[in-house]
């Protein structure tokens, strides 16, 4: 199987938000090839309704299909204790996207966003 470059949005609104994405991306340098990331950086929520959230960006080679990144990826939200129910309280503990996969923008709302665009800048002078 070929190696597909994926990037990746993590995002946090909860009080300890800079401890959660150290932990998550430490967890996904270990997952990815190559790996790459933004520094965190403190966004609005995007519906104004919510604490800010801070987000990074990050991206990596892997053999993995986008299934099983994406099965990986909902685990750790889950380890954090991202619930379905999360984003209606307010408080997310951990949000988890791949935004892009290989050629493939796959969440194009996200890809076009101040808390995507403004990491990704980020990861890609670095």
């Amino acid at each position: 199987m070929d190696s597909t470059e994926a990037v990746i949005l993590v995002g946090s609104n909860h009080s300890l938000r800079e401890s959660i994405i150290e932990a998550v991306m430490l967890r996904l340098s270990g997952m990815l090839d190559c790996f790459r990331r933004s520094p965190a950086m403190e966004t609005p929520d995007a519906a104004g309704e919510a604490a800010p959230y801070l987000n990074a960006v990050c991206s990596g080679f892997t053999d993995r299909s986008l299934k099983e990144l994406t099965e990986l990826t909902k685990s750790i939200e889950k380890e954090w204790g991202r619930t379905a129910e999360s984003k209606s309280t307010g408080v997310v503990e951990i949000d988890i996207d791949i935004v892009v996969w290989g050629k493939n923008v796959l969440r194009p709302r996200d890809a076009m966003s101040d808390y995507f665009t403004i990491p990704f800048a980020k990861l890609v002078e670095g």
